[in-house]
């Protein structure tokens, strides 16, 4: 059963070329574009909609069933979408970005005049899109890989050639008046990143599938999204702690803590959170495994309120520390550990070739075949920005590094 076409917009018998042009975007070898069907429609057919786009169809994804769209030669190539539309939403990509464009929405607003009813004495209300917000942040929450990275770069080759900045020698010194200035020195150099694919086939028979609807398909496809970016939370974790070399150079700094007998304590936070700020970082992530995660928010000082009495001697910290954290939770963090990071100059994600998701019919079985796969990695952009904690092992055997020292001496 179909919905009848209400409007033509020319794709009728189109489709085939439609998808192809996409795909070939997303596989350009110089910027390829995470572009989804609803960008390409509003970008080449003047704000067209997928709505829009399947009324001419006549297709309904409520209705339609899959072997409805499957028996149509060229509408069947619409099936990768609507599926990479699911994967999508369980990787959190869609909610997202919808999430940026409300934000962007709102602020605009901010800007306009106020069409509300305070003008004339009516009462103010509040936009839907303030609770919206929070509920998507709610339904992204378990693949949180894209907040520990600054951003996502597109790059044309598997193995990408980065450049570093090392600022260990450049601090400033003093010097006597008349005299020579002593040189400090900026260590510039590159390394080599290599990404990886990451592909899931999944064979279904066509019974599994043909008597469902377009958007119930959808939904099963959204857990194999949120398989795919749970996979993609672990590799960001482990460029994290390890790095993206495989000697280690990359690797972030390994302290101990006050008491190995009590394990992680607040000081030890306390101690992360100095050290960072000297270095001109600001921790905002902290990353452990169910044990260390769930010690972590039983400390004293996170899990109780303030109390309302006045210090003895009240004192105003001036170098900053932070006051939020955000917390994750991930089985590749090693036992008794944490992971302190500053999300804003950390990671740095690259991606080669964005989702792609390719379907084949084997007749002779009776078998649909569905496979996804993201050509992605990460990489370390400056290596004093993450602190691994390790509550087994005590600081004075385990300290700070020599390249974790405070520019100024």
């Amino acid at each position: 059963m179909s919905a009848p076409a209400t409007s033509t917009h020319g794709l009728k018998g189109k489709v085939r070329n439609l998808v192809l042009a996409m795909n070939a975007m997303r596989e350009d070898k110089t910027t390829p574009r995470n572009i989804n069907l609803r960008q390409y429609l509003a970008e080449k057919h003047g704000g067209l909609t997928p709505g829009q786009l399947y009324s001419e169809l006549g297709l309904d994804p409520h209705v339609t069933m899959v072997k409805d769209l499957m028996s149509d030669e060229d509408n069947k190539w619409l099936l990768p979408e609507i599926i990479r539309d699911g994967i999508s939403r369980g990787l959190g990509i869609a909610q997202r970005e919808m999430m940026n464009a409300l934000r962007a929405q709102a602020i605009r607003a901010a800007f306009a005049p106020v069409t509300s009813e305070a003008g004339t004495g009516g009462a103010r209300w509040i936009a839907p899109e303030v609770y919206t917000d929070a509920i998507m942040r709610g339904s992204v929450q378990s693949v949180f890989y894209p907040d520990l990275v600054v951003r996502e770069v597109t790059v044309g080759n598997l193995t990408v050639t980065v450049p570093f900045l090392d600022l260990s020698d450049a601090r400033l010194v003093e010097s006597e008046e008349g005299a020579t200035i002593e040189e400090g020195s900026v260590v510039y150099g590159s390394k080599e990143v290599k990404v990886r694919k990451r592909a899931r086939g999944l064979k279904i028979t066509y019974e599994a599938v043909e008597f469902n609807t377009l958007d119930l398909v959808q939904l099963f496809f959204e857990d194999f999204g949120r398989l795919l970016g749970h996979t993609l939370n672990g590799d960001a974790v482990m460029a994290i702690i390890n790095g993206d070399q495989d000697d280690g150079s990359e690797a972030a700094a390994v302290i101990g803590v006050a008491d190995p007998a009590k394990g992680i304590q607040y000081r030890d936070v306390l101690r992360v959170w100095a050290r960072l700020s000297l270095l001109g970082r600001a921790s905002t992530s902290i990353i452990g495994n169910e044990v260390t995660a769930v010690d972590y928010l039983l400390l004293e000082e996170v899990l109780k309120r303030q109390n309302t009495g006045n210090p003895i001697a009240p004192t105003r910290l001036k170098t900053p520390l932070p006051t939020m954290q955000d917390l994750y939770i991930s089985i590749k963090v090693p036992g008794s550990k944490l992971v302190f990071q500053d999300s804003s100059s950390s990671l740095a994600q690259l991606t080669a070739r964005p989702l792609m998701v390719e379907s084949e019919k084997i007749v002779s079985k009776q078998i649909s075949g569905t496979y996804a796969s993201i050509i992605t990695g990460f990489t370390k952009l400056n290596r004093n920005a993450s602190v691994v904690v390790d509550g087994s092992i005590n600081f004075n055997a385990a300290g700070w590094p020599d390249w974790m020292s405070p520019f100024a001496q």
